[in-house]
């Protein structure tokens, strides 16, 4: 796998004094170092961070004191980011919601984010008024996009993990959205 370019741009960089730290609030930063530590906020301490997946707690290279380590951590760190990603869309590219009008004459097929994909009539639709056949395709349309939520949310459970932080926030997004979510 390639470096990720910032990577790249960093083990250029890190031939230079002072690149990267991890501030007091536990944030690593990569910019440059302002005089000594204390200065600009910066310290050697090595704090947990939250990873995607693995020790929590696990200490992470100091960019101070091994900046080698520091990127290919950071390199690690960023490829399963990107693998995680590759895998949410596959995930949800999967998803599809259906539903139908209450009598059946209409059938909707939605993916993931709503995107009609299939809709469905049946001849009974020909003795239907154009405003009863509108109400039947977007009661229809509501089924189906209700549905692909709740897919949506399984499936990203599976990812995430069903009451993480990143779960909530992504069932929060489709609450917002009005299209249901767990």
């Amino acid at each position: 796998m390639r470096p990720l370019p910032l990577v790249q741009e960093l083990r250029h960089r890190h031939r230079t004094p002072g690149v990267a730290a991890v501030c007091h609030t536990g944030v690593t930063m990569l910019t440059p170092l302002c005089g000594r530590p204390q200065e600009s906020h910066m310290s050697d301490r090595v704090l947990p961070s939250n990873p995607p997946d693995g020790d929590p707690d696990a200490a992470r290279p100091s960019a101070r004191t091994d900046l080698p380590g520091y990127l290919a951590d950071f390199e690690t760190r960023m490829n399963r980011l990107q693998e995680r990603a590759e895998d949410s869309q596959a995930l949800l590219a999967a998803v599809t919601g259906t539903g139908a009008s209450a009598g059946g004459e209409v059938t909707v097929t939605v993916g993931a984010g709503g995107a009609l994909t299939d809709i469905e009539f049946t001849s009974e639709v020909r003795r239907t008024s154009p405003d009863s056949l509108a109400d039947m395709v977007k009661e229809a349309y509501g089924k189906a996009v209700a549905e692909a939520a709740t897919g949506a949310t399984e499936a990203m459970a599976t990812l995430l993990g069903a009451g993480s932080p990143a779960m909530e926030d992504f069932a929060s997004s489709l609450r917002a959205r009005g299209e249901g979510g767990a």
